[in-house]
């Protein structure tokens, strides 16, 4: 059976925490009895599993507001408190407080599982331990934080250490070109490791290069390097010959810790840079727009499909042509009627689509072009939707619901729908007789 510490105060909830004494702990609680409630503390001995001492610290009064101590009946401030709730109420006093405010016993007794003690002080103690060994007050910005290492001038945080090491400049003491994480004594000016007598260095060590060092004291730019290659693989331990000007793109970018960053952003996640690079590599995205147009998310495949075009992987083709082609798809899923889902389609593909194309072979498509394409494809779909809910169709549409429809909705409106009916009058999908009111 379990050992259990007899002869603890009553209370409903009990934290530990480690004494100065290592053979002992200490135990607080709280209980609320009759509109009073009360932190308790207890001395435990952790050879013997007993409790060699019990105290009542604190009384608090619920519906007061008030607290006193059991030692000697001064008021406490209601600030010590954190609000007036007794369940949530936390004295923020620090053990030599407690211990000096302590006086009296505890009164009523019972038993605690004295694994639950032990495991208290056992998380106590490396929690303690791991904050000792490994954090500190950094001596570039003066915050407790995790220690990156131990510089000429002190202990060095993990931020301070990377905005240092990523310093490059001229050494204002040997006059060479590298970085500059040291500081030098007086006007604390950034100088390098050698002026500085760093115990250590920052070199790479396959390409020498120095700055931030990871994984095998390797730089960003040769760490990115490897995680290309892995994720390009075509399968023969090789980068497929298709993807090597897309490899050579992002090798040279100018900050490698962007693409490292853009690698690992959602790693995990279906869609994800860094799974779209590995499907590339194995040759399950074939190399076309239409292949990207289908992928989602859009966005992450947007992005990769504009490096591929900008490498040469890809033609080139404007970017917001690809935007709306990839958008179209989509949008033709989303409606009910098949009938009308075949129309919008042919209104795309041979009106809209041709005059995109048109307008970037001579010069650019702008933002508002590509949304004023998709807005007549949007517009197209409500007025055949409309007709639907009037019991009508295209072929059968009169001009008594063009007019109907030109009245209810807006200009912009109706800018908007004169290609799709011009384009069905000349297609012969609804009478050519009809007429549209001019534009106001």
């Amino acid at each position: 059976m379990d050992r259990t510490v007899t002869g603890l105060p009553a209370a409903s909830v009990w934290k530990g925490e480690t004494n100065s004494d290592p053979g002992t702990l200490l135990l607080h609680g709280f209980k609320v009895t009759n509109g009073t409630w009360e932190q308790r503390l207890a001395v435990v001995d952790l050879a013997s599993a007993s409790v060699t001492a019990t105290y009542v610290i604190l009384n608090k009064d619920v519906a007061g507001g008030g607290a006193t101590s059991s030692a000697g009946g001064q008021a406490v401030p209601v600030g010590l408190f954190d609000n007036a709730d007794p369940a949530a109420d936390r004295p923020r006093m620090g053990r030599q407080q407690r211990l000096a405010a302590a006086g009296r016993d505890g009164g009523m007794q019972h038993d605690l599982p004295f694994s639950f003690v032990r495991s208290w002080g056992r998380s106590c103690v490396r929690r303690q331990q791991y904050e000792r060994w490994y954090m500190a007050e950094c001596c570039r910005c003066g915050l407790r934080r995790h220690k990156a290492g131990t510089w000429p001038d002190g202990y060095v945080c993990r931020t301070c250490s990377d905005r240092a090491v990523r310093t490059r400049g001229t050494c204002p003491g040997c006059g060479q070109d590298r970085a500059l994480p040291g500081l030098r004594p007086g006007d604390r000016a950034p100088i390098c490791t050698t002026c500085a007598c760093f115990s250590q260095t920052f070199d790479c060590s396959r390409c020498g290069f120095e700055g931030k060092l990871l994984g095998g004291r390797l730089c960003e730019r040769c760490t990115l390097t490897d995680r290309l290659t892995a994720l390009l693989d075509d399968g023969d331990s090789r980068i497929r010959p298709t993807l090597v000007p897309l490899f050579d793109l992002l090798v040279a970018m100018d900050k490698p810790r962007s693409g490292l960053a853009w690698l690992e952003m959602r790693r995990d996640q279906p869609g994800s840079a860094s799974q779209l690079l590995r499907r590339l590599g194995l040759g399950d995205i074939p190399l076309t727009h239409d292949a990207f147009h289908e992928l989602q998310p859009w966005r992450a495949a947007a992005h990769l499909e504009e490096l591929l075009m900008t490498c040469g992987a890809l033609p080139a083709v404007d970017k917001y042509l690809c935007s709306f082609q990839r958008w179209l798809p989509g949008h033709l899923t989303g409606i009910a009627d098949p009938k009308h889902a075949k129309t919008i389609r042919l209104f795309s593909t041979w009106h809209v689509l041709p005059r995109l194309r048109t307008r970037a072979e001579r010069s650019h498509i702008t933002p508002s072009i590509r949304r004023f394409a998709a807005e007549q494809v949007k517009y197209a779909t409500a007025f055949l939707q409309w007709l639907g809910e009037r019991n009508s169709t295209l072929a059968a549409c009169g001009q008594i619901d063009i007019d109907a429809w030109f009245a209810e909705n807006t200009e912009h409106a109706r800018t908007c729908l004169r290609a799709f009916l011009n384009g069905a009058m000349q297609s012969r999908r609804c009478r050519r007789s009809l007429a549209m009111p001019s534009p106001r």
